[in-house]
């Protein structure tokens, strides 16, 4: 038996996941930003609905605030909450 997996499921490849203090998964994707899964539900965050600065997502990191850091590739660091997101870049 072949089990699905992400990639299969979606068409495409993890870079990094995160099980977040609400119980979601959040996963980085080279190319199609961040994937949330909650509950029963999947919410793709991309540039083009967010305040991402790209969708070359790297790496995830939760802080004990509850942020959601997102290390990019060539886009900094992006800082996301409940409120709007913050991008940072070396010119910050």
């Amino acid at each position: 038996m072949v089990r699905p997996t992400l990639k299969t499921a979606v068409g495409l490849v993890p870079r990094s996941s995160a099980l977040l203090q609400k119980n979601e998964i959040w996963i980085a994707t080279f190319g199609q930003g961040i994937y949330k899964i909650a509950k029963d539900s999947i919410y793709n965050i991309t540039l083009q609905n967010s305040n991402l600065s790209t969708n070359n997502i790297l790496t995830l990191h939760e802080d004990d605030l509850g942020n959601i850091w997102a290390g990019t590739f060539l886009g900094g660091v992006c800082k996301i909450s409940e409120t709007p997101f913050y991008s940072y870049t070396m010119k910050d």
